[in-house]
């Protein structure tokens, strides 16, 4: 994120996150270096990459593998958070057969957990 530092908001709503991103910057346009922060607030809906089953259970199963194979292969329902279905790093944003891979890899193999969302 080019040196910037990001900060989680504890004021969110329920199924919302808001991130603030702090980069630090100078100008010299006056001739004078000022310092000065930029914060750039984006919205996401993911709680935790893997977890794609509906209803939601805060953890990454079986179902959850089943669901991404059938969104992926047979056109069922997408996830309800897109975001929570890219599991494979590196992070593309979007649900290919790599993030089934990665979670199956997970699940069977003591492979790594699917990264946290952001």
């Amino acid at each position: 994120n080019s040196g910037g530092t990001v900060i989680k908001s504890d004021e969110t709503e329920v199924g919302e996150q808001w991130w603030a991103v702090v980069t630090p910057f100078s100008s010299s346009a006056m001739g004078d270096a000022v310092s000065s922060d930029t914060i750039t607030i984006f919205e996401t809906c993911c709680q935790l990459r893997g977890d794609v089953a509906e209803p939601k259970d805060g953890s990454v199963l079986v179902d959850d593998l089943v669901w991404l194979v059938d969104y992926i292969f047979k056109g069922g329902t997408a996830p309800s958070c897109l975001e929570e279905g890219d599991c494979a790093v590196p992070l593309d944003g979007i649900i290919l057969v790599n993030d089934i891979v990665w979670l199956v890899d997970y699940l069977f193999k003591s492979g790594a957990a699917p990264p946290p969302c952001w």
